[in-house]
């Protein structure tokens, strides 16, 4: 009986430690990850420039503030589903000058905490220098408790834009 609680101790002890110090690697993992959730479509031309990282960091400051706002209504143990598509134009100096949600949730709070994630982070970096063109288009999707393959291809909005 004494051996069988020293080995449970043993194994809580162990798993306690590792919990407590993640490996190197799997701590990289998990910043360099894009947040499941929260996702981002180029609506226009790139003109060949790699936004790439701009957008995994955009992507990072968006969904900490869009974190701390999900709604009580997305959390438990109500966990309703939903998704937000919004779609914003950044200027090259960073700022976004225009902003709509094209695909509502029906919720009102799941829009209003995905407007707000998305004004509450801009400016912007600016956009890479060698991007030449006017603004840089985007439509950001914001899934509560869902994922896109939830949502048939027809519930996509259209790619257009002003």
């Amino acid at each position: 009986m004494q051996f069988r609680w020293f080995a449970i101790l043993t194994f809580v002890s162990i798993a306690l430690v590792v919990a407590a110090n993640p490996s190197e690697t799997a701590t990289k993992d998990i910043k360099e990850r894009q947040p499941p959730d929260l996702w981002a479509d180029v609506l226009r031309g790139t003109g060949g420039v790699d936004f790439g990282p701009y957008l995994s960091n955009l992507l990072k400051v968006v969904h900490a503030e869009w974190y701390n706002r999900i709604p009580v209504e997305a959390r438990r143990p109500l966990q309703k589903k939903g998704r937000v598509y919004i779609r914003i134009l950044i200027l090259p100096n960073g700022k976004v000058e225009y902003m709509q949600i094209s695909n509502p949730s029906g919720e009102d709070a799941f829009d209003r905490a995905a407007w707000y994630a998305i004004t509450k982070s801009s400016p912007f970096p600016p956009l890479p220098t060698e991007f030449s063109g006017p603004h840089l288009a985007l439509r950001l999707r914001f899934y509560y408790n869902s994922k896109p393959g939830d949502y048939p291809h027809s519930q996509i909005d259209d790619l257009g834009m002003r």
